[in-house]
């Protein structure tokens, strides 16, 4: 090959340029102490450099996110503190005010002080935080969190939020606390409201044993209270039972006698009159398929398996009770990674599944139930009504002869017969007890009766609303007895320290010239030792919840700036020179270079010009 003279030159000059560029970035690198300058130095590093950062930054706000919230945390610490100590003196006093040889004019001046004493304390529960925030008004920070009232009353303004402050990728951490919880913590009364309203056959509630009545709502929840029939007796009688949220029996059943003309009933604390509930108020409660009730409970995940897969079908396995998922095509479904093949469940208790909440009955053999949106009514029967509750009663309470399956207290299933339009009635066995009756023409009323030779048909006082064309073969099981229910929720009604020492206060400044007025000062230097409890007790708890989150925030800080270090020391490797290295390549371009220039000079003395002259 035939190399010529303007090529070698050109080529020379190129190994110059190289090298003198090279020189350049090491030069810079060493000037700078950074390898990668641009992200055409190193473009994969340069994405992991810019990865690093952002990581880097997220964990520096989370750095000052701790500062923050430890500074609020501590100096609501402070403040609950003093408040305690506050609390404590008031306490002193009211024990010093409650001896019976203290004179009118000791418990004004003890008036005095305590009321020197709210003044203050009402100051420290309107602490404001260095930016001029109220510590204690809860989510609204500008809002003054107690304010005094024209009766000398103090009350609460903010409300009961908390503010989260994120200090970790996954953790977040409350900044503060609301004074509706620190400080509306002694308990003044407790009443009950019934949801949504008053039933008709419960009168006259009233807590008459706060502390009772308290300790059994304590952690249930909203409460239901059930009334229903027993027709197991000869004669069919009252019974009642209460219910927690989760609808677990937490009292009773307990029997009633009649009620026609009104009972007056106490329990846990709780007084009430009962009057006889209206026809219209008893409900049966009934399963299709093994399922009482059939809801969304999270729309999100529902809609998401819906999309994915269609209706799926849920069937029972009564013996082991486990069900199985499968799809349109029989094939089992899977969710969250997991085949949804022999899952457990409880009878007469919820199940979750797919983002749905089933209200399980007991399933039998056979019981299988379509899931899909939009969700579908489950049963053909839309209304369960007692429409008779002489009648009802009368035929429940003598079943025993004609279904001893049943004996008053079990169950009655409707099987429909499609196409011929017919139904027929089963007793608790599966048995039936009445066969191929007539199914009027929809919308449909049914009106069940029951066998009783020789005066067949006989009126069992139920009546259903068929609003769904059956399939053949489907069962819609009754369990008897009827019952009424309604629903109440708990509720206390609370003071500040505030109102409690001011109270006190204005006892104390009223002489006492009679035993009425001393009973009266008695009950009260009472009544202010027991809710001052509740406040220190309150306070303690509170100051212990905080002491476990500055803890918290401490560990998440030594993590923080560990993975702090890690990090810089993964950018460091990234992205600064190594001094040793990046000098011995200098060196190494130098004497490249200085060669290069030195051939260059012998290379163009080569030209055939030069043999020329």
């Amino acid at each position: 090959m035939r190399i010529s003279t303007r090529q070698t030159f050109l080529n020379s000059v190129s190994n110059m340029q190289n090298s003198q560029s090279k020189l350049a970035d090491l030069q810079n690198q060493i000037a700078t102490g950074k390898k990668l300058n641009k992200p055409s130095d190193d473009p994969v590093a340069a994405a992991q450099v810019v990865k690093l950062n952002r990581e880097l930054a997220q964990t520096e706000k989370f750095q000052d996110n701790i500062d923050v919230t430890q500074r609020r945390l501590e100096l609501e610490e402070t403040v609950l503190e003093s408040l305690n100590n506050t609390t404590t003196r008031i306490r002193e006093l009211t024990l010093q005010a409650g001896n019976g040889i203290v004179s009118d004019a000791d418990r004004k001046a003890i008036a005095t002080e305590i009321r020197g004493l709210v003044e203050y304390s009402a100051g420290l529960m309107n602490t404001q935080d260095s930016q001029g925030e109220y510590l204690f008004s809860g989510s609204q920070g500008f809002d003054k969190p107690y304010v005094l009232n024209g009766d000398g009353s103090y009350s609460y303004v903010g409300d009961d939020g908390k503010r989260m402050i994120q200090v970790a990728p996954e953790l977040f951490v409350p900044s503060n606390d609301a004074g509706e919880y620190l400080f509306e913590a002694a308990t003044e009364a407790v009443s009950v409201k019934f949801l949504p309203a008053n039933p008709s056959f419960i009168t006259d509630m009233e807590v008459v044993d706060e502390d009772v009545f308290a300790a059994f709502a304590k952690g249930k929840g909203d409460l239901q209270f059930e009334v229903q029939l027993d027709t197991s007796q000869s004669v069919p009688t009252y019974q009642y039972q209460f219910r927690d949220s989760n609808g677990a029996v937490v009292n009773g059943p307990t029997a009633l006698p009649d009620i026609a003309a009104g009972e007056t009933v106490t329990v846990q604390g709780l007084q009430f009159k009962l009057t006889e509930p209206p026809v219209s108020d008893w409900v049966v409660d009934q399963q299709f398929k093994g399922v009482k009730e059939l809801t969304v409970a999270d729309a999100k995940t529902a809609t998401a398996l819906d999309t994915d897969i269609g209706d799926i079908t849920l069937t029972f396995d009564p013996a082991n009770n486990e069900f199985d998922l499968t799809n349109s095509l029989g094939n089992p479904v899977t969710i969250d990674g997991k085949v949804q093949t022999d899952i457990k469940y409880t009878p007469e208790s919820d199940l979750l599944v797919g983002g749905y909440r089933l209200k399980l009955g007991t399933p039998v053999v056979g019981d299988s139930v379509t899931l899909g949106l939009p969700l579908q009514q489950l049963s053909p029967v839309s209304k369960i009504e007692v429409t008779d509750k002489t009648q009802y009663a009368a035929a429940t309470a003598d079943m025993t002869a004609v279904l001893p399956a049943v004996a008053g207290l079990g169950e009655i299933s409707i099987r429909f017969n499609m196409p011929a339009s017919t139904y027929d009635l089963l007793d608790g066995s599966g048995a039936a007890f009445m066969t191929g009756v007539a199914l009027p023409a929809t919308p449909t009323t049914i009106a069940l009766e029951r066998p009783d030779a020789p005066n067949p048909n006989i009126p069992l006082g139920i009546s259903l609303t068929v609003n769904k064309a059956p399939t053949d073969q489907d069962i819609v099981k009754l369990e008897v007895p009827a019952h009424t229910e309604t629903a109440f929720r708990p509720e206390e009604k609370r003071q500040n320290i505030l109102n409690v020492a001011t109270q006190l206060a204005t006892v104390l400044e009223t002489p006492v010239e009679n035993d009425e007025q001393r009973a009266a000062l008695k009950t009260a230097v009472s009544d202010t030792l027991s809710k001052l409890d509740q406040v220190r007790e309150r306070n303690l708890e509170a100051r212990t919840t905080i002491g476990s989150r500055i803890n918290a925030l401490d560990n998440t800080k030594t993590s923080n700036e560990d993975f702090k270090l890690f990090s810089k020391t993964a950018l460091s490797s990234l992205e600064d020179v190594d001094f040793a290295e990046a000098i011995s390549e200098l060196k190494l371009e130098e004497a490249i270079l200085q060669a290069a220039q030195a051939s260059f000079v012998k290379i163009q003395e080569l030209s055939l010009f030069s043999f020329i002259r």
